[in-house]
């Protein structure tokens, strides 16, 4: 350490311990032909990041560890006390997830060492953990002839700002620029463009400087949680970019604006976290009025331009409403999905394209449904989501919902898989089904149950709703009607009065039941079974209800299947007070707690016997229910959803 280094590498983190492998990897096995030190500036971390930069620094002589004396928030403050502590000659920047790329390090000192620059910059390998690598901010050759004007221009066309280059730290010290401590977004490219506008010259090696992990969205990134802060920053921000640029008679808006004005408000529809303030609008709107002339010159998406025209017009509440994002629903039977467009509508601009039948739709309708949409949402694995993979716009994320009825049909291995952001089953054992039956990716797969408007159930009084039992839906077979009667005949051997209603449509009510002998065959058996035990009169066929009212009159409601993806009639039971009682079908103990499900229907026989004291019963009805709501109601299950599309 005697010797003055050539180069100091600044790498700020911030509780990194379990992201900072690569970076500490590649810092390690960095071979430059120059002296180099590397400063690492821990933000208070509180997940052991100090410590563990001090052991990895301990027998390394280059290696040196600073800390904040609290948490700032901000990699700014790191990077400053980086640039005070610094020794060497040039600085380059890396954050802690990242890694430096040696030979592309080693170009730029070449370079840096040959020519007469402040600045040398490279491309970027862009690394989508577990999905892809490309390389980045490449500029061709021809675009860098010309004088230090040219090259600047070139870099704001075809490069982000990052700080993530070779600069000269007299150049950083002398003209007292240091990166804002208050501002967390767009600090780096005010940094990088006060020191272009500073330079002497600056140069460029066609070469990735640096590795830029990028992980699954949803993270502590400031782009991925944008609030009227976040706004005010981005004004303040590009506001300085553009007069830094102005300065030297170029424009970073006509430049590059297209890309980072574009990028930003696509991470404002789809990360939001709050409604933006008037005063923070007010102050974006302010920049793009100010720059009006320059911003109408952008060729940009209608999506993003509709956000700017609110901005330009300082209408706040169309700015407030383009800003939603928007989400198309699309399928044949969007029952389901229909019923919570309250909630969805709390957070998306909502339309539908809802096709006739499984196969038939108006393609002129789903063509500018998909053009509109930032989100789709089909609600089954059927042609829709085939249509929709092949037909999405570049950017528009794609979710297909997946019940167990598609896991019987071959849609799923029609599918473009790779247009398709997410799909997601209603149940976990349904999770390995899709992933075993068509081979997706486990990464694209994601579980979002079905959901229950718990309050909006009617509540069961009386001790007489005990004696009544119902099948809500027996068809098909795999139902396990049969199997309910037997409970019946089996409580009613000890002559007590007790019924069972179906509730929903008879089997002859099915015109594919007379045309299947097997269904056929099996509800003849029911009917037999009805006959020769006398449970006429104790089975009552209520038709269609409203399970809202109608459920609260049955103390259970029973799940006889074999299989099931989750199963909804008797959660229906627990919302309204009652007891949701189910044999056991795979999966079933993933989605009900497992006290309510039975090995055979002998022991569900004794558990309804042992219930008929009112007290003992709501007991467990209400911890039935409270399951219920914590698990499945239509709030969490907007939750679910908003989450999922935030991580996408």
């Amino acid at each position: 350490m005697a010797s003055q280094p050539f180069l100091t590498i600044i790498v700020p983190m911030h509780n990194a311990q379990h992201k900072m492998g690569p970076c500490l990897d590649s810092l390690r096995d960095l071979d430059l032909e120059v002296a180099h030190e590397v400063i690492f500036v821990d933000d208070s971390s509180s997940d052991g990041t100090f410590e563990r930069l001090l052991e990895e620094s301990s027998d390394i002589d280059q290696w040196r560890v600073l800390r904040t004396e609290e948490n700032s928030g901000t990699p700014s403050v790191g990077r400053n006390m980086g640039i005070d502590a610094a020794r060497g000659e040039w600085l380059f920047f890396l954050d802690g997830d990242d890694a430096i790329r040696p030979r592309g390090i080693n170009a730029a000192v070449d370079r840096a060492l040959r020519d007469d620059v402040d600045i040398v910059r490279g491309s970027v390998d862009l690394h989508y953990v577990g999905v892809r690598e490309l390389t980045i901010d490449r500029i061709r050759p021809e675009a860098l002839v010309g004088d230090k004007l040219a090259r600047v221009s070139a870099i704001a066309k075809h490069q982000s700002l990052t700080c993530m280059a070779l600069i000269r730290r007299s150049l950083v010290v002398e003209n007292g620029v240091q990166f804002d401590q208050a501002v967390r977004m767009g600090e780096d490219i005010v940094f990088t463009a006060e020191l272009l506008t500073c330079a002497s010259d600056v140069d460029y090696v066609d070469m990735p400087l640096f590795q830029y992990w990028r992980r699954q969205a949803g993270g502590n990134s400031a782009m991925h949680s944008l609030g009227s802060r976040e706004v005010s920053e981005l004004a303040h921000s590009w506001t300085r970019v553009e007069e830094f640029f102005r300065g030297l008679g170029l424009s970073y808006i006509e430049l590059h604006g297209a890309s980072t004005i574009g990028y930003a408000l696509r991470q404002l529809i789809q990360h939001r976290r709050e409604e933006i303030s008037r005063d923070a609008f007010t102050q974006l709107a302010a920049f793009f009025s100010k720059y009006r002339d320059s911003v109408a010159a952008l060729v940009i998406p209608e999506r993003v331009e509709s956000i700017i025209d609110a901005l330009v017009c300082d209408d706040y509440i169309a700015f407030v409403h383009e800003i939603r994002p928007r989400m198309l629903i699309a399928g044949h039977d969007l029952k389901f999905i229909r019923d919570a467009e309250p909630e969805l509508s709390s957070v998306f601009n909502i339309r539908y394209d809802e096709w006739p039948s499984e196969r038939v739709h108006d393609v002129s309708e789903s063509r500018a449904g998909a053009a509109w949409a930032d989100v789709v949402w089909c609600e089954w694995l059927t042609a829709c989501a085939v249509w929709y993979s092949n037909n999405v716009t570049p950017g528009t994320k794609l979710i297909v919902r997946v019940h167990r009825y598609e896991l019987g049909r071959d849609y799923g291995f029609q599918i473009n898989e790779a247009s398709v952001s997410a799909f997601v089953t209603i149940a976990p054992h349904c999770y390995e089904d899709v992933v075993d039956r068509f081979g997706y990716a486990r990464s694209k797969v994601r579980f979002i149950p079905n959901y229950y408007r718990t309050s909006d159930y009617l509540r069961g009084e009386g001790i007489e709703r005990l004696k009544r039992l119902a099948m809500i839906g027996i068809a098909p077979r795999r139902k396990g009607y049969l199997a309910g009667l037997q409970v019946l005949n089996e409580l009613r051997a000890s002559g007590e009065d007790y019924t069972l209603s179906v509730l929903g449509r008879a089997p002859n009510e099915y015109p594919w039941i007379d045309s299947d002998p097997e269904e056929r065959a099996y509800y003849a058996a029911c009917e037999s079974y009805i006959e020769d035990m006398g449970l006429r009169e104790a089975v009552k066929f209520e038709g269609w209800v409203d399970t809202y009212t109608a459920t609260k009159e049955f103390g259970f409601v029973l799940s006889m299947s074999e299989h099931e993806g989750s199963h909804v009639g008797p959660g229906e039971a627990f919302c309204a007070g009652n007891q949701g009682l189910f044999l056991p079908w795979r999966g079933v103990e993933y989605v009900y707690p497992e006290q309510f499900v039975f090995s055979t229907t002998s022991e569900m026989v004794h558990h309804i016997r042992s219930s008929q004291n009112l007290a003992d019963f709501q007991v467990l009805a209400e911890k039935g229910r409270s399951y219920m709501v914590d698990t499945y109601d239509v709030s969490a299950f907007l939750d679910r959803v908003v989450d999922l599309w935030r991580s996408l």
